[in-house]
């Protein structure tokens, strides 16, 4: 298979995008460096280095590495994020792709990923280094917090957002984030798909 010299950056913060570019044009043996968009065609010759945050309506990273990956080499894929809560470090470490850097660890570590990626190694930096040697499987049952399952609980039952809120007394968009981060730690994209995945557990 052809070595991928092209760099693709799928990342909804301008400022971020382009430091990301600029990092992978310092790197040897890199060709076309561009912004890439969640919704076009997958480039097979490419090494993408995906954001987990894409702003609102435009889904997760996650679920653009599902859609790439059937295309794809997984091990073309570096997910590069500010999340370090364990559930997530924890998803990220259990799929197969090229590697992970959290935007809190120096920039040079970035560059180290973009280089091993490019001729086909992998490399996850020391943030997740733990849980890779712990060879912890990622169980989202262990990760939802007492109110994040009261929210679920009701879902699963048919209330409507406004419907918990008024349950909980919570406030509308606190029961919305509390949906969205159940959906994401179950890896669901509607309630119904919810449901199936929590069957057994509320």
């Amino acid at each position: 298979m052809k070595k991928p010299n092209r760099i693709i950056v799928i990342d909804d913060h301008p400022i971020v995008a382009q430091g990301i570019m600029e990092i992978a044009h310092t790197c040897p043996d890199i060709g076309t460096v561009s912004l890439g968009h969640k919704d076009e065609p997958p480039h097979p010759d490419a090494i993408y280095i995906i954001d987990l945050e894409l702003g609102h309506g435009d889904g997760n990273g996650f679920d653009i590495i599902e859609r790439l990956t059937a295309e794809i080499p997984a091990k073309r894929i570096l997910i590069y994020t500010m999340h370090e809560e364990p559930w997530v470090k924890a998803k990220i470490c259990s799929l197969p792709i090229g590697g992970a850097v959290l935007k809190t660890e120096p920039v040079s570590l970035l560059r180290d990923a973009m280089e091993k990626l490019i001729h086909g190694a992998t490399y996850f930096s020391p943030a997740f280094s733990h849980q890779r040697e712990a060879h912890t499987a990622y169980d989202p049952t262990t990760e939802i917090s007492e109110r994040e399952r009261q929210v679920l609980k009701l879902l699963c039952q048919g209330y409507t957002s406004q419907r918990i809120a008024s349950q909980l007394n919570l406030s509308i968009n606190t029961v919305q984030t509390y949906r969205r981060r159940v959906m994401e730690k179950f890896n669901a994209t509607n309630v119904a798909e919810l449901i199936y995945q929590t069957k057994g557990f509320v």
